[in-house]
């Protein structure tokens, strides 16, 4: 099994965060009195009097969890805002009110998960759907507020509520790819050892390197950030990374980084890596195949360059022998041209010798034959 047993690596992302933007407490308790906004402790600061905050929350106004939710234990609160929320006994309407109010406290004390809850309750607001257009708009406004302050403090899961809403219209929201992409980017780039620093690497370097939602596509910007998200722990990050590093997406292709990968993917549990993992030999061999196909292709090529190569230069060598023996032939009769003229001269004055010799014979044998006759 290439899949390694090995516990999945357990990484902590703090739990509170350092900075927490203002306006996140909406819903206000009433005075008694006068009607006025109370403080968390229960106190107008219009007419001065002090109401029981029990009052509100008479569900669970004598248990230890309440109690210490108003000591301003954030974890208290927000476990007080999953207790309402879970309430099946109450009406959903005040169910969402009451533990809105309590989720809307934890997160104003730093802690980023109660904004899994409020991005939810954002997300559902009924307002959303009415029929009335300003109420509609209002919500769709509170909510894209409630993504983007969730995400800046960190949390993860309002990264993907704030994508949505930016790059596919959820919610209500107008699409708005440029404001997607900096608000994204700002986020990504906080030095905080948050979860949404590495989701909004993650998604955008899925954004870049498969340039989706019609950004064009950018191989080296999208690897970088999920290189970053990978670096920074995100999980799915791990998939899209190995899937760069085997088809050479913004980094040379490498098969051992992305079996690497992919790997490590399949230990967080992601099918598509445990798929890649079962399938690797398969791959592997397909691969290899390929590759031996190429280079046999490639093979071929140089050897008949390399033949054409030689035939080229058997055929130059030819020539130059010839054109070189034909220099030599050349070189020797001018060497020798006097000379052979001369000989030639010798062998003419020679001919013409004995073709004189000839004549005397043949006179002379034209003599004896007269004689004989006589």
């Amino acid at each position: 099994d290439l899949i390694e047993q090995e516990k999945k690596e357990e990484y902590e992302y703090d739990e509170f965060s350092g900075y927490v933007p203002g306006g996140i407490v909406t819903i206000t308790l009433k005075c008694s009195h006068c009607g006025s906004d109370l403080d968390f402790n229960g106190y107008c600061t219009k007419c001065g009097q002090m109401t029981a905050i029990s009052d509100y929350f008479p569900e669970y106004a004598g248990t230890n969890l309440y109690k210490n939710a108003l000591q301003e234990d954030p974890n208290a609160m927000y476990n007080l805002g999953k207790q309402y929320y879970d309430d099946k006994n109450l009406d959903l309407s005040l169910r969402k009110k009451k533990s809105k109010y309590w989720f809307e406290h934890a997160a104003n004390k730093g802690l980023i998960k109660a904004w899994n809850e409020l991005a939810v309750l954002a997300a559902t607001d009924m307002r959303l759907f009415s029929d009335n257009m300003y109420e509609k708009i209002n919500a769709s406004h509170d909510a894209q507020l409630v993504f983007y302050k969730g995400s800046l403090m960190g949390n993860a899961y309002c990264c993907f509520f704030l994508r949505d809403a930016y790059f596919t219209g959820d919610y209500g929201a107008n699409i708005d790819v440029v404001r997607g992409l900096k608000d994204l980017s700002d986020i990504a780039e906080g030095p905080r050892n948050v979860e949404a620093v590495a989701t909004a690497n993650s998604l955008l370097g899925q954004i870049y390197v498969w340039g989706k939602y019609g950004v064009q596509k950018d191989y080296n910007r999208g690897f970088n950030y999920l290189k970053k998200a990978v670096e920074k722990h995100d999980e799915a990050a791990t998939l899209f990374i190995a899937q760069c590093y085997e088809n050479g997406y913004g980094v040379t292709a490498n098969d051992s980084e992305a079996l690497k990968y992919y790997r490590k993917a399949a230990q967080y549990g992601i099918e598509p890596a445990i798929e890649y993992i079962k399938n690797f030999e398969a791959n592997t061999a397909r691969k290899a195949k390929i590759n031996i196909d190429k280079f046999l292709e490639i093979k071929k090529q140089h050897d008949l360059k390399k033949q054409a190569e030689i035939a080229r230069k058997k055929a130059e060598e030819e020539r130059e022998r010839k054109i070189r023996k034909q220099n030599a032939i050349q070189e020797y009769w001018e060497k020798h041209e006097e000379e052979y003229k001369e000989i030639n001269d010798k062998i003419k004055s020679l001919e013409n010798e004995i073709v004189d010799l000839q004549k005397n014979i043949n006179d002379k044998n034209n003599e004896i034959i007269d004689l004989n006759n006589e």
